[in-house]
């Protein structure tokens, strides 16, 4: 098994709907990651791409995902973490590879969110 940890934009709207079996919320989304490596020389991190990841999530999570979704768009980014299968598919289009994340926790980068994190302690030390 391989277990992924990783940060990454929602690239369109989430997929949603219960489950037959047990009734349970689930959410598919797909997510790109911003693949990068460190230079040995100069230590220095260097953009080698993107690899797209399709998310499967559920319960809460799922409920979750689809809220910040409606709040954030796009501009969503997530750090998740889940079992990762890699999986080789054929169509008559030819073949492509599908990584598909089981994800056990799903949560909101702070990174890129449109405020700034002082301004967001005044408004909570405002409350208090």
């Amino acid at each position: 098994m391989s277990y992924l940890i990783a940060e990454g934009n929602i690239a369109r709207q989430p997929r949603t709907g219960q489950s037959k079996t047990d009734g349970r919320p689930w959410a598919r989304v797909t997510v790109i990651v911003n693949d990068s490596e460190r230079d040995p020389q100069t230590g220095q991190w260097t953009p080698t791409g993107k690899t797209a990841y399709e998310l499967v999530v559920f319960g809460q999570k799922a409920e979750t995902l689809g809220r910040l979704w409606a709040m954030y768009g796009t501009k969503l980014l997530l750090l998740f973490a889940g079992e990762l299968k890699v999986k080789t598919r054929k169509s008559d289009e030819g073949e492509w590879t599908s990584r598909d994340v089981l994800v056990d926790e799903l949560g909101l980068s702070v990174r890129n969110l449109p405020f700034e994190l002082a301004e967001a302690g005044d408004q909570t030390e405002a409350a208090a």
